[in-house]
């Protein structure tokens, strides 16, 4: 793993102060064209039935860190 960068800077857990970095695949939140990207067919657009799923399980996620932050 490469990345971090947020959290090591944003991060401060010795003083009460955690991040979260989240990186996601497009593939999770959008239908990628037949065959090779291309200016003609990218950017899909967006479809908010087939990002259901994702958007419900970040949810679930902020919501329990918020919960936790919260204690």
């Amino acid at each position: 793993f490469k990345g971090g960068w947020i959290t090591r800077h944003f991060g401060q857990p010795q003083q009460g102060v955690h991040a979260l970095q989240m990186e996601l695949s497009n593939r999770g939140y959008m239908r990628e064209p037949d065959g090779k990207g291309t200016p003609d067919n990218w950017p899909v657009p967006y479809d908010a039935e087939f990002a259901a799923p994702i958007r419900a399980t970040l949810r679930k996620i902020l919501e329990t860190a918020t919960s936790w932050a919260r204690v």
